[in-house]
């Protein structure tokens, strides 16, 4: 039935002619195509729940686990997956939100927040419930808020403010129009300390601009002000130096000939590591900046750097660094803390060159070296194969 449905789906998808469509008409497609978006998210919640439940997992060790692999399925980030994975879990148990879902009344983000605060107070399950049907999210998540706190004991208070602890990070993404984001996720007295931390840099900005004639949006204010933190910090703080290094460091990668011209052109690269694609303009006004480090590449026939040993070189380690920006098995995006891997292994005569060594994750790491795999494929689509299958894709290929 499902097959069917999906199929049915995508057919109307498919044979929809907006240019047709009234303004009326096209407002109750929208209303009928979101009520069949949280009817889809529900569904794919209610199985992911039992799928966890059975402990069958993803049923493919290229992923790390359930979440990653949901991520994959979904086109979300993995800690979207992580969220709807672990809500999908608490609904089994909560008769009234479970109702809720099925009927398709609650939206992911909803369901999230609504199992998070009736794990904590099951009587709360009809009102939140209620709440979700016209309070916005955010209203949603600061009444889920107030219940959770209520619910908790002392003993729970101490276990939440060290479960919020193991779980904090700082994530930093880019976009396709070169905008960065940075979330950052953890114990409120730290992100508290941050945001006093840019308290005086924002009133100095404020004052600045309000003088100027150019009173910026408070939003816009406090960006300016952590961008102005980080560069004090790293060029004021006492210790600001550590072995002559600064405290922070970008690492700017752009080809020569595209930072003398002024542009990139197919091929050339001008972007910060770990960041994304800058602008060559951009790149002059960083030049002068003590917390840029530019790796300006000028054509050198790098895949010719060969060592006999098993270390791997500086220059060899930069070049594989520059070219392996996230880990190389397809479909796996993980950009931090990657480990540089010999494909075939140096004890077998592998070799320390840059068609040998590539950057992995530490999950695919592992597994390719506890099942001795190899990798296998173009650039940004590799895979994990035998040693069999790998020799004889090489000699094909010779």
């Amino acid at each position: 039935m499902l097959e069917r449905l999906v199929g049915e789906a995508r057919a109307l998808v498919a044979g929809l002619d907006v240019d047709d469509l009234s303004g009326a008409a096209a407002r109750e497609l929208v209303a009928g195509f979101a009520e069949l978006e949280r009817l889809a998210v529900s569904g794919k919640l209610l199985a992911t729940g039992r799928l966890v439940a059975s402990g069958v997992g993803p049923g493919d060790d290229s992923f790390r686990d359930v979440d990653d692999w949901l991520a994959s399925l979904s086109g979300t980030t993995v800690g979207a997956a992580r969220a709807a994975t672990k809500a999908s879990v608490r609904v089994l148990d909560q008769p009234v939100v479970h109702a809720a879902v099925r009927s398709g009344m609650l939206s992911g983000p909803q369901t999230e927040l609504v199992t998070n605060a009736t794990a904590a107070d099951p009587d709360a399950a009809p009102s939140l419930v209620d709440l979700a049907q016209s309070a916005g999210v955010k209203g949603l998540r600061s009444e889920c808020d107030r219940v959770i706190a209520a619910a908790a004991s002392r003993e729970q208070e101490y276990a939440t403010a060290e479960r919020v602890h193991g779980q904090r990070s700082l994530r930093h993404t880019t976009t396709a129009d070169g905008s960065g984001m940075i979330v950052m996720t953890g114990p409120s007295d730290r992100t508290a300390l941050v945001m006093a931390a840019l308290e005086p840099f924002e009133r100095s900005i404020f004052d600045t601009n309000r003088k100027a004639g150019n009173p910026d949006h408070p939003d816009a204010v406090a960006f300016d002000a952590l961008a102005e933190l980080a560069k004090t910090s790293a060029a004021s703080t006492p210790d600001a130096k550590r072995g002559g290094r600064p405290l922070a460091t970008l690492n700017l990668h752009v080809s020569q000939a595209a930072y003398e011209r002024g542009y990139t052109v197919p091929g050339e690269v001008c972007e910060i590591e770990g960041a994304g694609p800058i602008p060559v303009s951009t790149a002059y006004r960083l030049g002068s900046d003590a917390i840029i480090k530019a790796l300006v590449t000028n054509g050198t026939d790098v895949a010719r750097v060969v060592t006999l040993g098993r270390s791997i070189p500086a220059a060899l380690r930069t070049a594989v660094e520059t070219r392996d920006r996230v880990c190389v098995i397809e479909g796996c995006e993980v950009d931090r803390h990657l480990e540089i891997d010999h494909n075939v292994p140096y004890a077998q005569g592998g070799a320390t060159s840059l068609e040998n060594l590539d950057r992995l994750c530490h999950h695919h790491h592992g597994v390719k070296t506890r099942r001795d795999l190899r990798r296998l494929g173009p650039p940004g689509r590799q895979r994990l194969v035998d040693s069999v299958e790998y020799e004889t894709a090489f000699i094909r290929a010779a």
